[in-house]
């Protein structure tokens, strides 16, 4: 490699535009070179490989004389007796995110704990049994026909009926899949039926092994059941992890942000709001999952600045996703998709 060409790719890393695994591809791995070409229009970023090239969305703009419906109408579900806290992430991380509108759905027992974590949050309190939801009220069907997208499974619990979900995979817009509502999927496959709208799964690997049915014996073979799920069910995997990968069984994305600190509980609820929003905002559900992956990670890279890997709580990424939003504004997304 020229000097020249290594002086330009340090200048990129040095200002956030290149990762340091990126760096090291584009100095070592000949015949690989990844050319950063800058923005074409507003709401484009581009970043070039010598087989193609990839048009990576930015944050689109938002108009001046917006209001919160032009934001997207975002309603989680979940929530249980103990696991307040989940489905709070979650909403609270669709806000974060960018959502005009914010609502969780939570069994009514523990409607006043979920309520106080934060007053930008709306609550819906559904009828219950010990803790846990019991059936889809009125309340909760209203709520779902005005909705832009749907996400269930925080802290929701493992005693819901599967019918419960299946209510909820009847209607036409997206839904994100996540923690408790992907054991109930792991159920009945036919819970997929032939649904209109696009499903977003988020499972980590020991909830993809129990969708799949299958032990796995490491990393690589896991990620190909997933491609391979991801197509037969057509679906969106988010299959959780160091790299998470994300795939719609055509395309597939490996990230390169986040770190070890973010191994705690309820990063992943997190992550669920934040894809959520994005979709509820208007963005293409698979490029909303590759997004919000990749947001999720850096926020979770500037929490680690700020409180190392071992003391980092799901709270810190939560507070760090505003630098994250700045930061993708500034420099867009470090991504490579295959095809």
């Amino acid at each position: 490699m020229k000097r020249h060409k290594f002086e330009q790719h340090a200048r990129h890393f040095r200002s956030g535009q290149l990762s340091l695994n990126q760096l090291i591809e584009l100095v070592f791995e000949d015949g690989k070179e990844i050319a950063i070409v800058g923005t074409k229009r507003e709401d484009e970023i581009v970043m070039a490989t010598a087989a193609n090239e990839v048009p990576v969305p930015a944050l689109k703009p938002r108009p001046v004389d917006a209001h919160k419906g032009d934001f997207g109408r975002v309603l989680l579900i979940g929530g249980s007796q103990g696991m307040a806290g989940a489905i709070s992430l979650s909403a609270m991380a669709a806000l974060r995110s960018g959502s005009g509108l914010v609502t969780a759905a939570i069994p009514e027992s523990i409607a006043s704990v979920a309520a106080s974590f934060d007053p930008c949050v709306m609550t819906v309190p559904c009828r219950d049994s010990k803790g846990h939801f019991s059936s889809v009220t009125e309340d909760l069907k209203n709520q779902l026909k005005v909705a832009d997208v749907i996400a269930i499974g925080p802290g929701m619990g493992r005693e819901v009926d599967r019918y419960f979900l299946q209510s909820i995979l009847e209607v036409e817009q997206p839904i994100v899949i996540d923690a408790d509502g992907l054991h109930l999927l792991a159920e009945s496959h036919a819970l997929f039926g032939n649904r209109k709208g696009a499903t977003v799964l988020t499972p980590h690997p020991g909830e993809f092994s129990n969708l799949a049915n299958k032990e796995f014996e490491n990393r690589n073979e896991m990620e190909a059941a997933a491609v391979a799920f991801a197509a037969d069910k057509k679906c969106i995997v988010v299959l959780k992890g160091h790299q998470t990968l994300v795939t719609d069984g055509t395309r597939e994305y490996r990230n390169v942000s986040g770190n070890v600190g973010m191994a705690t509980a309820g990063c992943g609820d997190v992550l669920t709001g934040v894809i959520a929003s994005l979709i509820g905002q208007g963005y293409e559900p698979f490029e909303s999952a590759v997004m919000g992956v990749h947001i999720h990670g850096r926020a979770g890279d500037f929490a680690a600045e700020k409180f190392g890997h071992v003391s980092m709580v799901a709270r810190d990424v939560l507070d760090s996703l505003a630098a994250a939003f700045k930061s993708h504004v500034a420099v867009g997304a470090e991504m490579r998709i295959g095809f």
